[in-house]
């Protein structure tokens, strides 16, 4: 938590001068960056170095501590804080199947060489997606003007809509509208058992890679919470 907090911090110094240029005149994230940039440009160059970041870094810290110390440290609302430890324990958990994936020589890092293999299959997904898209942003674009307004998007959703409903209708056995834990369970079964026949011919659809990271950062969270119920009982 603390880690991502100061890169986020670190990231926000370090372009300093750019957001006092860039963001809208009279907006409160303007008048922020301006007034940071003012008291900690000692050199007068317009932007943050190295040294006035880290002066930077240090008061803000101190700020943070002293407020905590009081009672006055502000939180985030906590689905914000849900969301980014699922973010985190999906990145650290995809990070470690790209290392074990590509790892070809089995020492535990990744060299240039398989680097390089990474970068590759990036490139060639990140081709796929856009395929993807173009295909799915034609199909869809009834009026033909190349791109999706307002009533496409609409129409879009309600196909997603009815297609979730037929899936729930599908699944709800005992036909009391709503999934039970053996109808969810069966369900996703089901999917299971269809995306290994997809994968086997070839035909296998993959999530964007955000939703791939989001849903199993949850499972994770998931997993961390009845292990932490379990230890308390």
């Amino acid at each position: 938590m603390k880690l991502m907090t100061w890169t986020i911090a670190v990231l926000c110094l370090a372009t300093m001068s750019l957001s006092a240029q860039t963001e809208k005149p009279g907006s409160k994230r303007a008048e922020r960056s301006a007034k940071i940039l003012k008291k900690f440009d000692k050199n007068g160059d317009g932007k943050l170095d190295k040294a006035e970041r880290k002066t930077a870094l240090a008061e803000r810290k101190k700020k943070r501590g002293e407020a905590k110390e009081n009672g006055e440290e502000r939180r985030r609302p906590r689905a914000k804080r849900r969301r980014s430890r699922r973010r985190r324990s999906g990145n650290r958990g995809r990070r470690a199947q790209l290392k074990k994936q590509f790892d070809t020589n089995g020492d535990g890092t990744l060299d240039e060489n398989e680097k390089s293999a990474l970068r590759e299959n990036f490139k060639k997904r990140r081709a796929e997606m856009k395929t993807r898209r173009k295909a799915f942003t034609k199909k869809a674009d009834t009026n033909g003007d190349g791109k999706l307004d307002k009533s496409e998007r609409a129409a879009i959703r309600e196909t997603f809509k009815k297609r979730r409903e037929e899936m729930k209708k599908k699944a709800d056995t005992n036909g009391d509208g709503k999934l039970d834990r053996a109808e969810r369970k069966a369900a996703r079964a089901e999917r299971m058992k269809k995306r290994g026949e997809a994968k086997g011919n070839g035909e296998q659809r993959r999530r964007h890679g955000a939703r791939r990271r989001g849903s199993r950062g949850r499972r994770a969270h998931r997993r961390a919470e009845v292990k932490k119920k379990t230890e308390l009982k």
